[in-house]
């Protein structure tokens, strides 16, 4: 079985080119569509129960500056004359909101690029890949 359908997925603000490199190689070696996955940690509201209009801006903000850092893929993708699909999502936790889009569009494969994170970030980061591993529905490959 080879990847048609295949997702680059990043949990830092930063996103590797690297790994987004990896991901068109195999675009291109196989024929394949591509695309892009931002998802990041969604603070909770302020007040707890309810959101507030600086939540919503807060956001908002973070949403549209990682929709930005992901359109340079889009322009390197049209170098290529591979279509690139982004999305930027905020989800808490980052697993169910990867496990959501990712199984609700039928990806084939998806690559998770491994950040270099604080002591703190790394526990949650196994916990990610391993919501991950138990719940798609596609193989996962963790790029380093």
């Amino acid at each position: 079985m080879t990847p048609k359908n295949m997702v680059v997925v990043f949990v830092t603000d930063n996103p590797k080119k690297k790994t987004f490199y990896y991901g068109l190689s195999l675009a291109k070696k196989f024929d394949g569509n591509i695309s892009v996955l931002q998802c990041l940690y969604r603070p909770p509201p302020t007040f707890g129960f309810f959101e507030t209009k600086y939540d919503e801006k807060r956001r908002d903000r973070k949403k549209k500056s990682c929709q930005k850092s992901l359109e340079e893929f889009v322009k390197i993708g049209e170098k290529s004359n591979i279509s690139i699909k982004i999305k930027a999502i905020l989800s808490d936790p980052v697993a169910k909101g990867i496990v959501s889009y990712v199984n609700s569009r039928g990806f084939d494969l998806v690559i998770l690029d491994s950040p270099k994170l604080k002591s703190f970030e790394e526990a949650y980061y196994e916990n990610t890949i391993l919501e991950l591993h138990k719940n798609l529905k596609c193989p996962l490959l963790l790029f380093n």
